[in-house]
């Protein structure tokens, strides 16, 4: 029987080639978008409307989707970037990105937990993958800048590590994946293709379903398998 996986932001970029992965390994893919128009041509098996920012249009689709399908594997791709540091900052943009995020992926979760322990209970782990990104490592920053991209990035990760605590007992796995430097509409002049990084990404993955121990829980992991600083 195919595995479900549920995408958020799958109107472009990475996220539309996360879908077309799973589509191909013969996954049931259930698409979301702002916008599902922007799914044209995509091959899922269910095309939803999905503003992560509006707890409504949450609700909407997980009621859509139905709490006794089985979610083997969600990825809250949804993200966005604006620079801004001080000098320029505004609680505006600050607060959006963190909506997006941040807050976006935590109650698109808490919308699908059952249909991930529906998952679950079928015998081996459900996971959880938060696209995230090295720029919230606090350690690693090096570099200043992107105070609202990396705060909400910050907090995904702080989210996900207490998630992750949470959610062991019920076999449900959470991970934490920076995607690389990824050539994209957000990130023009990265240097790895988005097929690379989705490859890296979806091993990791797949890893993890594997692991009835959920080893890789609550990690935070490159494209490469390699763990980042905190």
């Amino acid at each position: 029987m195919s595995k479900t996986v549920v995408i958020t932001g799958c109107s472009r970029g990475i996220g539309r080639t996360l879908a077309e992965h799973y589509i191909t390994e013969g996954w049931n893919v259930i698409a979301t978008a702002r916008d599902v128009s922007k799914l044209a041509g995509l091959k899922a098996h269910q095309k939803l409307a999905l503003d992560v920012t509006s707890e409504e249009s949450i609700a909407a689709a997980a009621t859509a989707i139905g709490t006794a399908t089985p979610v083997h594997l969600l990825i809250n791709n949804a993200g966005i970037v604006e620079v801004g540091g001080i000098g320029t900052l505004t609680k505006k943009a600050l607060m959006s990105q963190m909506d997006t995020n941040a807050v976006g992926p935590v109650l698109v979760t808490q919308a699908l937990l059952q249909n991930l322990g529906v998952a679950a209970a079928q015998g081996a782990p459900a996971v959880i993958a938060h696209i995230t990104s090295q720029m919230g490592s606090i350690q690693d920053n090096s570099s200043g800048n992107y105070y609202g991209y990396r705060g909400s990035k910050a907090a995904l990760n702080a989210y996900s590590k207490s998630m992750a605590i949470d959610l062991k007992e019920k076999s449900i796995a959470v991970l934490l994946l920076h995607p690389g430097y990824v050539k994209t509409d957000m990130s023009p002049n990265g240097y790895i293709s988005q097929q690379e990084s989705v490859s890296g990404m979806a091993k990791i993955i797949a890893e993890t379903l594997a692991d009835g121990t959920l080893s890789k829980t609550g990690g935070f992991f490159n494209q490469a398998g390699a763990t980042l600083p905190w």
